[in-house]
């Protein structure tokens, strides 16, 4: 267990599933930052420190076995005799393994230098699969490990470290789903890209010299596994190294200019002065649909385009499993398709069998995205681009659930505990909000389907009903940006006006406000819904854990799940105190 030590207030925080390690490692690498990457396990026990400098990794500190003098013997520098002498001297000493080496001359320092480097890229490699239970906190400027180990620690780019874990992360299926939508879309290495990945096969590096000129992921042909191609894939664009281009034009078609996106951020907010947690945003890239000429070949070693009327083996439909038909007309089958999407449960939607293997489930889920993925469709269908994501989207949905063995089987388990579809026709709008609000919890588009339905059924304007719909559509992933949380917050301004002793409105309106970073609205509307509704679950079990974290000192931001202001306001400094009780 690593011990914790005192440390300010940190300038972000936040957890795994919203921001993986790649993220951060890479983000904190790209805008230089200086300072402490602190996570902490489930038992609130820290389980990984990581101090940096200017971007690159100085010190790391983790549960994970890396010892310096095993690592020298494994390069080759000492033989087994040395190790074991030196550690008994380590033991008892307390002196850093690698300055008794260096002072009895067993090892120079070049060697200590390569061995320390080796070192920390497996401690941060090991980071990449970390559980995602795990929270992280970025402490701006302060070095976390101060007095840690010898002085001599080098400064490495943390690149070839996450690219090592990135290999072995046990999170394929999310590597898979944050990179499928620029999976259609044509790509080029960025200029002096290519020289910063140096820790890379030979087959590896064939898969970057695919992209020198240009390339679409799918139609590249390489001697990695699907799964390797993949993993590299997502490493590229997190790191980067790639950027959007129009295809080569063939000679007799009219000249499309090179479009240039530059990479977006790899977390959706700068990581200095962060005033709230918001999701990931992976990797994705957009332009016009260009016009369609042949694609070029693509001339690398052992690399080849594949032959556009070939298909892969995997993508191919499986035998047995029921498919959509290749449309005859791509206009009508998009819109047949979208008109039906409240219709079709997951299964249905890609068109397999629920004991479809993972291979089958993937195979179909990569022919639809082909089909009907926005950026894949020719100008004369730029209208349809708002039906066509919303399409992949559910497609998305569909196939992470459904590539999942346990998630599968959990939302077969949930399809059957739930009236069929045809029978819903008698449900009331409030039964149809409640539902919206279980199925949101794994489908923001298919609970925004359900909450569509049932406030077009409501004729009376039930208050339950419109605050589950204004909940929902505030959930939307594209709506997370503030001018949107504010448009939101009036829509909930409205209803606890219409109805003053709507708990709910007042608790999701509170949610939006701590978004927004306005700790004293927030605190107040949590009270508010707590006084209205004394059995309030999410209320007052938030109001017991601001309580028990003022209690403790943290301060009231913090304890709201907020980042901490260096200026509190009056207002909020007397809502504490009643809500402590300290005062009437």
């Amino acid at each position: 267990m690593l011990a914790a030590r005192f440390l300010p207030a940190p300038s972000a925080y936040g957890a795994l599933t919203e921001r993986p390690p790649e993220h951060l490692l890479l983000y904190v690498r790209t805008k230089k930052l200086t300072g402490s990457l602190i996570f902490t396990g489930s038992n609130a026990n820290p389980v990984a420190v990581v101090a940096v400098e200017q971007g690159n990794v100085r010190k790391v500190r983790t549960q994970q076995a890396a010892h310096l003098g095993g690592i020298l013997y494994e390069l080759g520098h000492i033989d087994a005799e040395a190790l074991n002498r030196t550690l008994a001297q380590v033991s008892t000493s307390k002196t850093p393994h690698g300055r008794v080496l260096r002072q009895q001359g067993l090892i120079d320092d070049a060697a200590l230098a390569q061995g320390l480097v080796e070192q920390i890229e497996r401690k941060v490699a090991a980071l990449i699969a970390l559980p995602r239970d795990t929270t992280w906190a970025f402490h701006d400027e302060v070095d976390a490990l101060a007095g840690y180990g010898g002085d001599d620690w080098p400064s490495v780019d943390s690149l070839g470290s996450v690219w090592r874990g990135l290999r072995e992360s046990p999170y394929f299926e999310a590597i898979e789903l944050a990179s499928v939508r620029a999976r259609c879309m044509h790509l080029a290495l960025k200029s002096g890209a290519e020289a910063t990945l140096t820790r890379l096969s030979e087959a590896e590096a064939g898969l970057v010299r695919a992209f020198r000129d240009g390339a679409i992921y799918d139609d590249i042909i390489c001697e990695l596994s699907d799964n390797a191609k993949t993993r590299l894939f997502y490493f590229l664009l997190l790191a980067g190294a790639l950027e959007q281009t129009a295809p080569r034009k063939p000679s007799q078609e009219i000249e499309v200019p090179r479009v240039t996106v530059s990479t977006p951020p790899l977390v959706s907010t700068p990581i200095r002065g962060t005033p709230a947690v918001q999701p990931p945003q992976h990797p994705s890239f957009r332009m016009p649909a260009p016009l369609r000429p042949s694609r070029p070949n693509i001339a690398a070693s052992g690399m080849h385009a594949r032959a556009p009327d070939s298909a892969p083996a995997s993508s191919r439909s499986p035998a047995g499993a029921p498919i959509h038909a290749p449309p005859r007309d791509p206009r009508q089958a998009i819109d047949d398709l979208f008109d039906s999407l409240g219709q079709l449960d997951h299964f249905a939607l890609l068109g397999v069998t629920h004991g479809a293997s993972m291979d089958e489930v993937r195979a179909q889920f990569f022919r639809m995205s082909r089909q009907f993925h926005p950026d894949k469709q020719p100008r004369d269908l730029a209208d349809l681009e708002e039906k066509c994501t919303r399409i992949t989207a559910r497609l998305i949905d569909a196939y992470r659930v459904l590539s999942d063995v346990k998630v599968r089987a959990s939302y077969i388990a949930e399809r059957a505990s739930l009236a069929p579809p045809a029978s819903r026709k008698n449900e009331s709008p409030k039964e149809l909000a409640q539902l919206a609000l279980r199925v949101m919890l794994r489908s923001f588009t298919e609970a925004m389907e359900i909450i569509d339905r049932a406030k077009g059924a409501d004729t009376g304007e039930d208050p339950e009903v419109a605050t589950i719909h204004a909940w929902v559509v505030a959930q939307d992933p594209a709506r997370q940006d503030p001018e949107a949380l504010k448009e939101s917050v009036l829509v909930f301004d409205r209803l606890t006006r219409e109805c003053t002793d709507n708990a709910d409105a007042y608790y999701y309106r509170a949610q939006l406000h701590k978004r927004l970073g306005q700790a004293t609205h927030a605190l107040k509307d949590l009270k508010t819904a707590a006084e209205y509704d004394a059995d309030h679950t999410d209320a007052s079990r938030e109001l017991r854990l601001f309580r028990m974290r003022t209690e403790g000192g943290m301060a009231p931001e913090e304890a709201l799940g907020m980042s901490p202001t260096a200026k509190r306001s009056e207002s909020l400094s007397r809502l504490v105190a009643v809500v402590m009780g300290k005062k009437d």
